[in-house]
């Protein structure tokens, strides 16, 4: 029998691995996958931004590069992000200052991201300031999520605090779209919590079935009875002023 220790520390490997891995991995989720809803809400909104970007892009805290695909109107794609092989920089030292110049992006790509970084605003202000003026950022954050990557996990956003960092730093908020509703997150909060608690205890095909059931259920709850203040997740579309 695995000791609690053991246990506690395998727990806290597959929480740290599998939010990992978002950024790393494809972005193609099974439905009995645990991360499904939430990933399937991710990419049908980053797909449909998409749209908006141009010329060069800027991906922060890009990871493996996972949405690279969706972006295939765009001139180049840059990705920049922490080393995590060798450990040697915090998760939140990117993004400021950006070793780039001002003003050479067209499209600025952030995913995930800025629930890591101490210092929200100044990682904000760096992403615009590496925007030419009448460029666009795409941005994505948690309102409601599992304390993950430890200890360097800081905020959750709601639509407000998402605006007011944005046209604090002189940006032009387009959309702030909720990514799923109150079922979903229910039906997430499940996902995590079995994730966390019983996988490293129960058969992995048992824990496959939970997680098919609860993306079912919840997933089709969350069609037919649509309650957007407990959102998982939100998208944000914003425009440098000085177009």
């Amino acid at each position: 029998m695995q000791s609690n220790n053991t246990i506690d520390s395998i727990k806290r490997k597959s929480v740290s691995q599998r939010t990992h891995s978002i950024r790393q991995q494809s972005t193609h989720r099974h439905p009995w996958h645990v991360d499904y809803m939430h990933i399937r809400e991710l990419v049908r909104g980053i797909a449909m931004s998409s749209a908006y970007a141009h010329g060069r892009l800027l991906d922060v805290g890009c990871g493996g590069r996972p949405y690279e695909d969706l972006f295939s109107n765009v001139d180049s794609y840059i990705g920049i992000d922490v080393n995590y092989q060798t450990g040697k920089a915090s998760v939140g030292s990117f993004a400021y200052p950006l070793p780039f110049a001002s003003a050479c992006f067209d499209t600025v790509l952030s995913t995930q991201t800025l629930e890591h970084v101490e210092s929200p605003h100044t990682a904000i202000q760096e992403m615009a300031r590496v925007l030419k003026p009448g460029g666009y950022l795409i941005l994505t954050a948690p309102q409601t999520w599992r304390l993950h990557e430890q200890p360097y996990d800081f905020y959750r956003y709601t639509r407000y605090g998402l605006q007011y960092l944005l046209e604090e730093n002189h940006l032009h908020v387009m959309n702030i779209v909720a990514q799923g509703g109150v079922w979903m997150t229910i039906g997430q909060m499940i996902n995590n919590t079995v994730h966390h608690w019983l996988r490293p205890r129960l058969h992995i095909y048992a824990t496959y079935l939970i997680y098919l059931a609860s993306n079912l259920v919840f997933g089709t709850l969350d069609r037919l009875w649509v309650d957007t203040d407990e959102t998982i997740n939100y998208l944000a579309i914003a425009q440098k002023h000085g177009a």
